[in-house]
């Protein structure tokens, strides 16, 4: 999921795994979505993204901090001690009832 900070416009996509290829192909897939790039992502501290979350030093995983970098987008680690005051439920497998190309098209 991403949103644009001043107008809320989001973007959902379903993806199998949080893994670094998957990661990063979402982004991709976010910028071609909103035809074009913010100045600055703020991803949440998934290991994929982000190797060691600080509110000091953070650290942004190198192939992620690339494809940023490929796109000139900064990064920000989001700040480990806030909360975004959203609640999301566990996935859960068995309560899917399509594949996630399907669910994404629907989207």
């Amino acid at each position: 999921m991403a949103v644009l900070g001043a107008s809320s416009f989001t973007y959902a996509e379903a993806t199998w795994t949080q893994t670094l290829p998957d990661w990063i192909g979402s982004h991709v897939r976010i910028f071609r979505f909103f035809d074009g790039v913010p100045r600055l992502i703020v991803p949440d501290n998934l290991k994929s993204g982000v190797n060691h979350a600080s509110f000091y030093d953070p650290e942004i995983n190198r192939s992620y901090g690339m494809m940023a970098s490929d796109y000139g987008v900064g990064q920000q680690a989001r700040d480990p001690g806030v909360s975004h005051g959203w609640e999301f439920s566990r996935f859960r497998p068995d309560t899917l009832s399509w594949g996630n190309t399907e669910k994404n098209a629907a989207e």
